[in-house]
């Protein structure tokens, strides 16, 4: 939807990350505008295969091509693109993964929510697969709960600091 301004039903998605051909992207209408276009982006999803290369003059899925897919990876490459364009009017999209699984406890940021130390399973990571299974029924304690929780907010917290050293750049 973000990237044809349609929903999933009228925009041709025929399946996970796959869009149908002849789709109008954002990134082809600012090209018709004399605007550069770059993306950098760590979601599996949104890739060559699936039709979301076009319109872009620089097209790069982080996870795919191997270039890193932390939030810092993604605003440090899109920043490069950035200061190499800088003479031209571009648009760039920057699409990141962290806040989503595998929710990751990050040194400095993870103890501002989780002030109470902790010691169990979920003291460096939660997966996705691990998040589906207590989905699913596994019984975790209250303070895993919270540590769960935790991480997700050490998630925000760290791609929002990302994305502030990309602005201050």
């Amino acid at each position: 939807a973000l990237f044809t301004g349609q929903y999933p039903i009228k925009n041709g998605l025929v399946g996970k990350g796959i869009l149908r051909p002849a789709q109008y992207l954002i990134s082809e209408a600012i090209q018709d505008h004399d605007y550069r276009t770059g993306i950098h982006v760590a979601n599996g999803y949104v890739s060559r295969n699936g039709g979301f290369a076009q319109g872009w003059d620089h097209f790069v899925n982080n996870l795919r091509e191997g270039w890193g897919i932390r939030g810092a990876d993604v605003m440090r490459h899109g920043l490069n693109w950035a200061k190499k364009n800088r003479e031209t009017p571009f648009f760039l999209y920057l699409g990141i993964i962290d806040p989503h699984v595998t929710y990751r406890a990050h040194d400095g940021i993870t103890e501002l929510y989780d002030k109470t130390p902790y010691h169990g399973e979920y003291r460096r990571y939660l997966s996705g697969q691990e998040l589906g299974k207590i989905k699913g029924g596994k019984h975790v304690s209250e303070r895993d709960k919270l540590r769960i929780k935790n991480l997700y907010k050490s998630e925000i917290t760290y791609s929002d600091k990302a994305f502030g050293e990309l602005r201050a750049a």
